[in-house]
């Protein structure tokens, strides 16, 4: 179905730098979308299109592995564009340059969900359970998450908005945190299946896994613990005057909030965090700021087999989600493998998508507060 709707439908794409492309509504698509109503409206009318899908890709994707998922995006929802954001190793290795290459994605959201508009969180607006969703968020493996929570944290700057807009999440193969033996196949996955390929690529990830975890962990930690010192020591300092207050303490950070900041003496321990950057991103999806705008829920695919992102770990989370408030649904697959679900079950994988952004209308139809219109 998806190679189908690849050649018959024209598509205009517009590259806003290697890591942001926004694609645009095929040029023939249908004037109103069919699956969506089988997959979540029932008897119903099906719900209003998303005002704009943003599609998170895994780890260095390739395009032909992308248009799979696009395709049939447009199929569902033939008048919303795309917001794709790619993921490439550097932008894993170096967070710091990964979420400033996502920054041309943000006028993007702000040109279709405009923060003065009703699909903004508006602050004088801001009814729990009454403001349906306008984003469909579609995330795939830590690439996606990272690249997701990036965002997430431009849009809730007072700078470019203030505030995220009302969202539905369907997070494929993903959150996970570091393990040394997934993050290698993570990073070889790509290569030849071949003796060759695999002996120059195992001294060369190993390299760049020694480098993350030397960087992140190691001197991140040695720092924090030096920065820690010197401010109790400023603190018992005798020669500060009676009731002064000492050093003002670090921010909490427990959210992995990627934009806090640390106003010690070491300012590098804003770059050197002395923990898991992947386990920070994660986080961050369930923090109140993301509970307020993700009024349609969210959907975790995943599975046992996936050999880059423990399942162990997408279910904690979800568990934390849940814990927190948020609306989770968890559908595990027993026999694919990292973002391979919707290969292995296609009718299975996009109805759950389906019935994921339709359920806020379904809900409300149950409960007799379905609004009539946007």
């Amino acid at each position: 179905m998806a190679d189908s709707a690849v050649r018959s439908s024209t598509t205009k794409e517009d590259k806003l730098s290697p890591f942001v492309t926004l694609i645009h509504p095929p040029s023939d698509a249908p004037p109103t979308s069919v699956s969506v109503g089988k997959a979540g409206a029932g008897a119903h009318s099906a719900p209003p299109e998303p005002k704009l899908i943003i599609l998170a890709a895994w780890m260095a994707a390739q395009d032909a592995h992308i248009r799979k998922y696009t395709a049939v995006h447009h199929i569902m929802y033939p008048t919303a564009p795309i917001l794709l954001l790619r993921c490439p190793l550097k932008n894993m290795v170096m967070p710091g340059t990964g979420k400033a290459s996502i920054l041309p994605a943000v006028s993007v959201v702000r040109k279709y969900v405009p923060v003065s508009s009703p699909g903004g969180l508006e602050k004088e607006n801001r009814e729990p359970g009454k403001q349906q969703p306008e984003v469909l968020v579609h995330m795939f493996s830590n690439g996606g998450s990272s690249t997701t929570a990036w965002l997430f944290d431009f849009l809730g700057e007072e700078e470019h908005g203030g505030c995220i807009p009302r969202y539905t999440a369907v997070l494929d193969s993903c959150p996970g945190k570091f393990q040394w033996a997934r993050t290698y196949a993570a990073l070889t996955a790509g290569l030849p299946n071949t003796l060759l390929a695999r002996a120059i690529a195992w001294p060369v990830m190993q390299g760049v896994i020694c480098g993350y975890v030397l960087r992140y962990f190691i001197i991140g930690g040695v720092r924090s613990m030096l920065s820690g010192l010197f401010r109790r020591r400023e603190a018992d300092s005798p020669n500060k005057p009676r009731g002064a207050p000492g050093p003002r303490a670090a921010p909490d950070e427990q959210n992995g909030s990627a934009s806090a900041k640390n106003k010690s003496l070491f300012r590098a321990d804003k770059v050197f965090s002395g923990r898991d950057t992947l386990s920070d991103r994660a986080n961050a999806h369930n923090t109140p700021a993301r509970m307020e705008a993700e009024v349609g829920g969210r959907t975790y695919i995943y599975g046992p087999g996936d050999a880059m992102i423990d399942w162990t770990e997408v279910e904690r989370h979800a568990a934390a989600a849940a814990s927190a408030g948020f609306d989770v649904k968890t559908e595990r697959f027993e026999e694919s493998g990292h973002v391979n679900h919707m290969r292995k079950d296609p009718d299975r994988y996009w109805g759950l998508v389906g019935q994921r952004w339709a359920g806020w209308w379904a809900d409300r139809r149950q409960k007799g507060t379905c609004p009539e219109s946007r």
